[in-house]
């Protein structure tokens, strides 16, 4: 097991449990109540000040905004009050909405299996002291349920399963189907209904989840609601941003959404079979206890779910290519940052670089060309993408243009090349090599920082990237840059030392201790500028 595979599962035993197994002891010191900070339901009639929830909530579960509401629904299903946004709430239920369709023309059908568990005290065999055992439920329909109409699927251990549908207008067959799990827990005794009970540890339920299998030919149908405003969006707007974000994940679409938690479906679901070279990340802990109660073909049926919850969701995310792409150009950029810094004829820096606006201008080309293959609703977003990124190949352009025919700024250039590499040089062993994203931020912005008056100053430059992808060095380079261009500008005191302009580049972190490893990277640049100017003084 890797030790990133040993990081999520203790995660997860930690936030959510069970620690141990399926029918685990915990001691005394550890009640679970507090120990678990997640997948935690309270009694829905809980008065208890812990939920802090207020007297005039009004949002419930598979209410508000919906494009697929129905305010014709002929029965009501009682759903439990969602909690505020407060991370000291705690809620009573969780829920969990899709969409399904049966082609054949029948009512779709649905298989639905609950799992939860509680933790009872008890007395210690061996010591006599108090201990908390977890008791594990589940409740499997034992027939498909029809998902055209509201129903109370099941009330199990004082929880209830409920379901609610809405047909999706304009089609035939479809519905939004909405399960919900109410921790119904009665808090009152009916001699003393005004009475308030106090709200114990075994009044909780702990680890919901449920887990939706379809039946026949039903199939579920993805929550792709997008439609492009019929005006032009204003830029930087909501309109704008929701334009772009779809044409980005067309290919990631959403098959259900959770209520008080996430959900996961088959395809991505991370207990699913993985291959010989992977890892599963996750077990179905309740699963024994399903196939103790409903025997083996059951358990088959619901280990790998079409949808389900989940409390603690993790999905892959494959790392991007961060290299040269071969084949864009005749000739390769040069990324050798050490090779960077000794070329000084314009000429040979001008072939160094124009293949890196070269080779983006031609991808530029081909993503153009897949604009035609892409629905309508994408095309204004795909169009304005690729208006930006003619803009930064521009931009780099003209950054390679001015360092060829600006001495200062090529000085500055090849003095920012030689401080990344000296101060990398002294991290690890071997050649330091610029991606070619950190290559081309540092360039796209030197213009403006070669120019006080130039129109790139009113434009503020995100570097986005995943974490250890390079953005440090992309930015320190042009801190580099920054730095050097600036002693070379500065003017001479009476001792014939340059002042240096003062303060060039401010930097702020949010984490302390990525403060403190940045500072660490920023201080190894200093150094090696200044061992550079000491050397060359």
């Amino acid at each position: 097991m890797s030790v990133r595979t040993e990081l999520l599962l203790g995660l997860r035993r930690e936030v959510l449990g069970p620690r141990q197994s399926c029918y685990e002891t915990l001691p005394a010191s550890q009640d679970p109540r507090n120990e678990f900070i997640t997948g935690v339901l309270i009694p829905r009639d809980a008065e208890d000040e812990a939920a802090r929830e207020p007297e005039d909530e009004a949002d419930t579960l598979g209410t508000g905004t919906d494009e697929y509401q129905d305010d014709d629904a002929d029965e009501e299903i009682p759903v439990a009050a969602a909690p505020v946004l407060d991370p000291k709430s705690l809620p009573r239920s969780l829920g969990i909405s899709f969409i399904v369709s049966e082609p054949a023309g029948v009512e779709p059908a649905i298989e639905i299996c609950a799992t939860w568990a509680r933790y009872r005290t008890e007395k210690s065999p061996q010591d006599n002291s108090q201990i908390f055992i977890r008791v594990p439920n589940c409740y499997v329909t034992p027939e498909p349920v029809g998902a055209s109409r509201n129903q109370i699927i099941a009330e199990v251990d004082q929880v209830q399963i409920s379901l609610r549908s809405s047909p999706i207008p304009g089609t035939h067959n479809t519905y939004k189907v909405s399960i919900y799990l109410v921790n119904e827990t009665a808090l009152r005794t009916s001699a003393n209904p005004n009475e308030k009970v106090r709200v114990e540890t075994s009044h909780l339920i702990f680890q919901p989840q449920i887990r939706v299998v379809l039946s026949g030919r039903a199939e579920l149908l993805p929550f792709d609601s997008f439609k492009p405003a019929s005006a032009v969006p204003e830029p930087g707007s909501l309109d704008e941003e929701d334009e772009s974000l779809s044409l980005i994940y067309q290919d990631y679409q959403a098959y259900a959404r959770g209520h008080l938690c996430a959900v996961v479906w088959k395809e991505i679901d991370p207990e699913r079979p993985c291959t010989a070279r992977q890892e599963n990340l996750l077990e179905w802990v309740d699963g024994e206890v399903v196939e103790s109660q409903y025997g083996r073909p059951q358990f088959n049926k619901f280990v790998l779910p079409h949808c389900r919850t989940e409390y603690v969701p993790c999905y892959p995310v494959q790392s991007p290519e961060i290299g040269w792409r071969e084949g864009l150009t005749q000739q390769d950029p040069e990324l050798s940052a050490v090779r960077l810094s000794e070329i000084w004829n314009p000429m040979a820096m001008q072939e160094a670089l124009q293949p890196l606006v070269d080779g983006y201008l031609t991808w530029i080309a081909s993503q153009e060309a897949q604009i035609s293959t892409l629905d309508s609703r994408y095309h204004r977003a795909a169009n304005r993408h690729l208006a930006v990124c003619r803009r930064a190949a521009q931009r780099v352009q003209e950054a390679i243009a001015l360092i060829c025919q600006n001495e200062e700024v090529r000085l500055a250039f090849c003095f920012a090349n030689k401080a990344i590499s000296l101060q990398a040089s002294w991290r690890r062993p071997g050649e330091f090599r610029w991606r070619p994203f950190q290559l081309a931020f540092v360039l796209m912005n030197i213009p403006a920082i070669a120019d006080p008056l130039h129109q790139d100053r009113l434009t503020c430059d995100l570097l986005a990237f995943a974490t250890g992808g390079g953005k440090t060095e992309a930015y320190l380079g042009l801190a580099a840059f920054t730095l050097g261009l600036r002693r070379l500008r500065s003017e001479q005191d009476t001792n014939n030392h340059r002042t240096g302009h003062g303060v060039s580049v401010i930097s702020r972190y949010t984490l302390r201790l990525l403060t403190i490893q940045q500072f660490r990277r920023a201080l190894g640049l200093i150094v090696a500028c200044e061992v550079l100017r000491v050397h060359n003084t």
